[in-house]
Parts: C-alpha cells; structure tokens; sequence
C-alpha cells in the first residue's frame, strides 16, 4: 500500500448550501427572464415608416420619395429590405374587375411596394418574394382572406411580371 498523507476534514455550514442553491435560482430566474425578454423581441417582422410616394402623370404608376425599411424577422436582425427613394411602382397590381373586392390602396401598400422592388431587382427568388409579400401583409393587418388571396394571385399570375422583370 502506498503511503496516505493527512485527511483534511472539512465542514461546511448548511447555510452555505442554501445560499448557494438561492444564487442558482436567482440565475435561472434572471436567465429565463433575458430569454423571454429576447424572444418577445423577435416576436415578428416590421416596416420602418410608411411610404411617401408621388404619381406619375397618368397615376397609374407611382414614385417613392422618401425610402423605407422592411425588416424580416425583427428590428436589427440585419435581414433588410429597404425600398431606395425613385423606385417606380404600380402599387397593387390589381384587376379592374376585382378592384371593388381588393382595391390597389389599403392596408397591403407596403407590402406591395416590396414585392414590386423584389420583382423588379430579384434579389430573392420569385417564391422567397412572395413568401416575404404574405408575410408583410400578416405584419400590416390585412384580413387573412384578402392577404391569401393576393398570394395565390401572385403565385399563380406573378411569372409574367417576374419575367419581364417589371413590378
């Protein structure tokens, strides 16, 4: 057998334990605090300010004065569409013959003036645009029937813009 040295004894106050087991849950309280504070930061994406535009002479097409922001997933996530001053919109593209259900105005301009600045640069793929069109129509407000239904138009329709390149 080989040679032991001294055994050190040591006692350790219960006291102790607990404030160490209080400090442990203290630390998960405040972490999961922090984890709640940062999911609800990300809770969805959003536009930095409405849109100014000017028509056109005819006013079927309108120009953006002042630029604007959509950010995808949240505020400084760094995933940024931003709409530069002078790019050239129709708005939403919509039928006359359907104008009276969805009209080119409403609560879906911002959207559409993304997806028309997508669609005219392809900086994303035509699916990943329209994907990006229903979600900011979610983050405006729009009735879930009207934002469904521009996206299926987009979807089944949008290839012709999409290939010509214009919005």
């Amino acid at each position: 057998m080989g040679k032991q040295g001294p055994r050190r004894h040591m006692s350790i106050d219960i006291g102790d334990i607990e404030a160490v087991l209080d400090d442990r849950e203290k630390l998960e309280k405040e972490r999961d605090h922090y984890r709640e504070l940062v999911h609800s930061s990300r809770v969805m994406s959003s536009f930095t300010e409405r849109p100014w535009l000017e028509p056109d002479d005819s006013g079927a097409k309108f120009k953006v004065v002042r630029s604007f922001e959509y950010h995808i997933d949240h505020l400084g996530s760094g995933n940024v569409i931003r709409v530069p001053a002078g790019f050239i919109t129709d708005l939403a593209s919509i039928p006359r013959a359907a104008r009276s259900i969805i009209p080119r105005l409403g609560k879906h301009l911002q959207a559409a003036i993304v997806h028309d600045f997508l669609y005219k640069t392809k900086s994303v793929s035509r699916k990943k645009a329209d994907d990006i069109f229903l979600e900011a129509m979610e983050v405006l407000g729009v009735p879930v029937w009207k934002r469904y239904s521009m996206y299926y138009s987009v979807r089944m329709f949008g290839w012709l813009a999409w290939k010509h390149g214009e919005p």
